[in-house]
């Protein structure tokens, strides 16, 4: 058997190797039940922590500060997997957050050269006001909802 560590460290390697597509498959195996589960379990600290990272990425995305919305992007996705509180699927996201950080950066920098100029949804960015509000309300298949929904539309920007 494996460490975790040494497991962890071949998964991330693996990702790392993939296609952007491949990424965001297993970011969306691992997000939707993360939000089902912090919809259920979300504690007051939890939830101010995801308020905190949703606000500063949208303030971020308003500002075109690319480096300061991926780094409260990433932050608002790990503040829901830290919600579950179920320390394997924390374990598994932490081993992967280079790779969800990744992604991430790449959508961002892609989705705000789309959005220059436009006054079209591409200008707001992916939205995940209406996953927070479904953590807040403790509506677990909302919340599965919205983060499958996030993850699908990023993979229609993706090449096949």
């Amino acid at each position: 058997m494996r460490a975790s560590s040494e497991l962890g460290g071949a998964l991330r390697r693996r990702l790392e190797r993939s296609r952007l597509r491949e990424n965001l498959e297993v970011r969306r195996a691992l997000e939707v039940e993360a939000a089902r589960l912090a919809a259920l379990r979300h504690t007051d600290e939890d939830m101010a922590d995801i308020d905190r990272a949703m606000n500063l990425r949208e303030e971020a995305w308003r500002a075109r500060d690319m480096s300061v919305f991926v780094e409260s992007d990433f932050a608002l996705h790990r503040a829901v997997v830290n919600a579950t509180h179920n320390t394997l699927l924390i374990d598994l996201y932490d081993d992967i957050a280079q790779v969800v950080y990744a992604s991430i950066a790449h959508t961002a920098y892609e989705q705000n050269d789309e959005a220059t100029g436009q006054s079209s949804s591409a200008s707001e960015g992916i939205d995940h006001s209406k996953l927070v509000e479904a953590v807040r309300a403790a509506d677990a298949t909302a919340a599965a909802r919205e983060a499958t929904c996030y993850i699908d539309e990023l993979l229609s920007l993706t090449e096949e």
